[in-house]
């Protein structure tokens, strides 16, 4: 309900070089009062506000979600299994989602600029040589097509001069990515150590039940949004306290203005959240996010 329909509504992230106060942007608000009118007419209730993420996953597997905003990967595993159900057409499908009030098209966030996963070797490692030989093959494309298709002639051969999954495999991936990864082990089961660069030449077509979804996604997504990512303050500085604090109050606010008995009530909540915020740092905040930006640029120019 924050970054995820902010990206579907197109708010920028910036303006003339300052960093934006998405949460006031006045197409974001609108739409939180729309879900706040849903709510009014019992067109949808709160559990996803205090759904745990159990509860979530076994909603999605059961298709009991009318619409979710979500990853299109965290359906990769629902989907084929609703697909090969006594209902076939049970599956979810990727829809145009809230836009903002000039159209825009979404800006999905695709990536992170500076990283995510990172592999290291303590310096407890009692034979360090051997560690880096053994992470040095499997970044190289013989160890990443080990760690993607698995062992050549069980689950891989060679077809036209090209690596590819058998079909038998190929046909699980479709119908039930869970028992692929869990009991074959192969494809995306150790993504930790997968280079999509590589990997991505020998990955099969994806199902259309996946495949809706993915190319949805690519269409809309907006690969210049990553230097935003990340802008918050971390750790123990006055800026990084207060905006754990801001950020906590949000999450309480938040279903106080989808459960507002008005617009006027949710003007009050969200006027004295605002307000709060203020009190809490949130100039510090800003300020915080403006250098780290500041300084990505100047980074990305050199």
């Amino acid at each position: 309900m924050t970054e995820y329909l902010q990206n579907l509504l197109a708010v920028p992230h910036e303006k003339d070089g300052k960093v934006n106060d998405r949460i006031t942007d006045p197409d974001y608000v609108a739409w939180l009062k729309t879900f706040r009118t849903a709510y009014e007419r019992k067109l949808l209730n709160v559990d996803f506000l205090v759904d745990s993420d159990t509860q979530v996953e076994e909603k999605t597997n059961n298709a009991r979600y009318f619409m979710m905003v979500r990853e299109w990967n965290g359906m990769a595993a629902v989907n084929p299994m609703l697909a090969a159900s006594d209902n076939p057409d049970s599956y979810y499908i990727a829809v145009d989602g809230p836009q903002n009030s000039k159209g825009d098209t979404a800006k999905l966030f695709p990536g992170n600029m500076d990283g995510w996963m990172v592999t290291m070797i303590s310096k407890s490692t009692k034979n360090p040589e051997r560690a880096i030989r053994f992470l040095s093959y499997l970044a190289s494309e013989e160890g990443q097509r080990d760690v993607f298709l698995g062992k050549e002639g069980e689950t891989w051969e060679m077809k036209d001069g090209k690596p590819q999954l058998k079909a038998d495999l190929v046909t699980m991936l479709g119908t039930d990515i869970e028992k692929l990864e869990k009991e074959v082990g192969v494809l995306d089961t150790y993504w930790m150590m997968r280079n999509p660069v590589i990997v991505n030449q020998w990955r099969p077509e994806k199902a259309p039940v996946l495949k809706q979804m993915e190319d949805f996604a690519n269409a809309q997504a907006d690969i210049d949004s990553g230097i935003y990512k990340g802008l918050d303050p971390m750790g123990d500085s006055e800026a990084a306290v207060a905006w754990a604090r801001i950020s906590q109050n949000w999450q309480e606010v938040m279903p106080e203005l989808i459960t507002a008995k008005s617009d006027e009530a949710f003007n009050k909540v969200f006027d004295k959240f605002l307000a709060d915020r203020d009190k809490d740092g949130y100039g510090k905040v800003m300020e915080y996010r403006q250098t780290e930006l500041d300084a990505r640029k100047a980074k990305m120019a050199e």
